[in-house]
């Protein structure tokens, strides 16, 4: 009788056990109707079928009851009556026919829930079952708005969920609310002491990697949870991204080849690798992954953004619109503010400040209408950095002033502030982040960044360049620690370990193929070239980047100079 019997032993050897210990039953606990649903519900069971034996006059009553596990709903009910003991198990056999009979093709016959209920810890069922649908949006590929709410329901059922936060810093995360992602991974790895040991791994990995910065240990960690659960693909994306995100493309795309071949069906693991191809300069492969992705059914914003960048880099006009066709289409999510981010980087790196300026606007208001202040806010610091590289510093700190939150404790603004001179809002920030943890990013590029930054205003280009070192293992991230390396070695009058630096930017087109600073990396190099009197060197420099540059709005003050200094080389 399930109603006054302990069922964990049996019930052990189903998860059950496990399914205890997230529910906070304590072992020895009496399995009743209602727990059994429970437990139902959180294995992902469809029907729990409850039996009973009871004595009436003399003779034994046989009752087998199938009910929804998710409803309650009664499906099938069976009794049969059973004259001696011995005869009991035969009694069982003719109720047991009859429930599976009138169940049918259980499965689908059943009017079962849709969504699979997800191993979670807390001891709320309503806050599993929103935190479930979360994670199924999450899965199907849905846009990280549509699954955020659900984990927020969930805390708001469980305060102490530790894996609903996770999920709410995934999502604040991938969709560039990086201060609030922040915050939430902390938040889970405050309340992680109550999960179990898997759970602990997830939230360490996450916490790591994309909550502190810190991408070694994170990958680290990554690798653990992969090597102790080897069937799921989730950690191989996170390794593949972490290693994309430092700029260690090879050891990102060994990862990704063998995580593909592994987990076909993981759409994340095609636009992972794609990236890490198109970031390494390997476009024909990244290209390669994309269509198979899309023959399997895995297209995804992230593949076309990958695809729309090597279109651009390839200076291919049938791709580009292609791509533009695609993203008129899927306007929605998080692509419809990003997409107008990706045209206003490619117009400021072809020189089209004006255009630029219009599609860095419709990214913004886009961003602001969707409730993401914090990526609205990134994308006028990327404007305010652009303006900036162009030389129109008047514009730059005009675009600054249009910050929803001018004061944020965020490392591109930073460095922005430090470009213009505002040393004291850079000193402020280092002396915030000064304890950082060694290995992490902003311990070994954000930080030496602005530190070289202020050297150079200062008007020390040698503790420029020593500033730089830290940062070389991750100086193919972005341009920014090549071009910032090569600028100081000019000031410097270190011609040839300036050209150096913007060769490594020129043979290296995929890092960052719609940035600035690539086509700037040839009016670099040709400083570099007239600097050691090689007029025949730089002025092909020159002549590169003004082609590039052939439509360029005329009142730049980069073209104007760039047209100065090639005019005046011999």
């Amino acid at each position: 009788d399930l109603e006054q019997s302990p069922y964990l032993d049996v019930l052990s050897e189903r998860g059950a056990l496990t399914t205890l210990q997230m529910m906070e039953l304590k072992p020895g606990t009496v399995i009743t109707t209602d727990v059994a649903r429970e437990i139902c519900v959180r294995t992902n069971r469809h029907v729990l079928l409850a039996g009973k034996v009871a004595i009436v006059g003399g003779e034994y009553l046989v009752t087998l009851e199938a009910t929804d596990c998710n409803s309650g709903k009664r499906l099938a009910t069976a009794k049969a009556q059973a004259s001696t003991k011995a005869k009991v198990l035969e009694a069982l056999d003719t109720v047991a026919d009859h429930v599976r009979r009138s169940l049918g093709e259980s499965a689908k016959s059943l009017n079962s829930y849709d969504v699979p209920i997800h191993q979670a810890t807390t001891a709320s069922l309503e806050a599993l079952q929103a935190y479930s649908a979360g994670a199924t949006l999450n899965e199907l590929g849905k846009d990280q708005s549509e699954s955020l709410p659900l984990f927020q329901r969930a805390v708001e059922l469980d305060p102490s969920f530790a894996m609903a936060y996770g999920q709410i810093a995934n999502d604040y995360y991938n969709l560039s609310e990086f201060k609030l992602a922040s915050q939430n991974y902390k938040k889970a790895m405050d309340l992680s002491g109550n999960v179990n040991a898997k759970e602990r791994l997830v939230l360490q990995a996450h916490y790591y990697a994309e909550g502190v910065g810190d991408r070694l240990q994170g990958i680290k960690t990554y690798q653990l949870w992969a090597a102790t659960y080897p069937r799921e693909s989730a950690p191989a994306v996170n390794i593949i991204d972490s290693y994309t995100q430092i700029g260690q493309y090879a050891a990102a795309i060994s990862e990704g080849e063998r995580a593909l071949a592994a987990y076909e069906s993981n759409s994340l693991i095609y636009s992972t690798l794609a990236r890490a191809y198109a970031d390494d300069g390997r476009f024909d492969e990244a290209l390669s992954v994309a269509a198979k992705a899309i023959r399997n059914g895995k297209d995804s914003e992230g593949l076309h953004s990958t695809m729309f960048q090597i279109a651009v880099a390839r200076h291919n006009p049938d791709s580009i619109h292609q791509e533009m066709v695609w993203a008129e289409n899927h306007a929605s999510g998080w692509y419809a503010w990003y997409f107008p981010y990706l045209q206003a980087s490619v117009a400021a790196a072809a020189g089209h400040y004006a255009l630029a300026t219009a599609y860095y606007r419709k990214s913004y208001d886009v961003a602001i209408s969707a409730g993401l202040v914090e990526a609205a806010d990134d994308v006028l610091t990327d404007e305010a950095e652009t303006e900036v590289s162009l030389g129109l510093r008047s514009a730059a700190r005009a675009t600054l002033g249009r910050l929803r939150n001018p004061t944020a404790d965020v490392e591109d603004l930073a460095l922005v502030h430090a470009q213009l001179g505002d040393v004291a809002f850079a000193e402020q920030f280092i002396a915030r982040h000064a304890s950082e943890t060694a290995d992490t990013l902003m311990a070994n590029v954000y930080l030496p960044q602005l530190r070289s930054v202020l050297d150079m205003q200062d008007g020390r280009p040698a503790e420029a360049i020593a500033d730089l070192d830290i940062a070389t293992p991750y100086e193919l991230k972005s341009y920014v620690v090549l071009y910032e390396r090569g600028q100081a070695y000019l000031r410097a009058g270190e011609a040839q370990a300036a050209a150096a630096q913007y060769q490594k930017i020129l043979v290296h087109p995929g890092s960052t193929p719609i940035s600035v600073l690539y086509p700037l990396a040839h009016f670099g190099l040709a400083r570099a070239y007239a600097l050691q009197h090689n007029a025949v060197d730089s002025r092909k420099e020159y002549g590169q980047f003004l082609e590039l540059w052939r439509d360029a709005d005329e009142d730049l003050p980069v073209l104007k100079q760039a047209r100065l200094e090639f005019a005046q080389v011999k």
